[in-house]
């Protein structure tokens, strides 16, 4: 354009459609699942896999309930634990929140871990997610 702007043919955020009750509709809710970790190799390893299909992760909280509170992080990996399928992690091991946008794609039949690098005695992981 003339002017130096750019021109786009969509507005990027318009209102959420709405239907007949007046709620806005969404398309699909995500679906949650909390994990407790169990110990592996001395580490705190909470394991989510899909029942059927491939599925996408949006959000991935983090917690160590209980007197043990963790000052490590937790990391998330896409299949087992290894440099290669490390995804993404949170700052702290507790009361910390990984988001992916876009949704973090997950292959049929692998599993999502998330592993905390220090000890606590309880760790959970809550897992919105969404088939693909």
């Amino acid at each position: 354009m003339a002017d130096g702007w750019a021109r786009y043919g969509v507005t990027p955020y318009g209102a959420a459609r709405v239907e007949a009750g007046g709620a806005p509709a969404f398309s699909v809710r995500p679906q949650v699942a909390t994990v407790e970790a169990q110990s592996e190799h001395g580490q705190m390893t909470a394991r989510l896999a899909a029942s059927s299909g491939p599925w996408l992760v949006r959000r991935i909280t983090v917690s160590t309930p209980g007197p043990t509170q963790l000052t490590g992080r937790a990391y998330v990996y896409v299949g087992e634990p290894a440099p290669e399928t490390l995804v993404m992690g949170t700052r702290s091991g507790a009361l910390d929140v990984a988001v992916e946008d876009p949704p973090l794609y997950i292959p049929e039949g692998t599993p999502l871990v998330v592993r905390w690098d220090a000890g606590p005695t309880r760790a959970l992981a809550r897992i919105e997610y969404q088939e693909a």
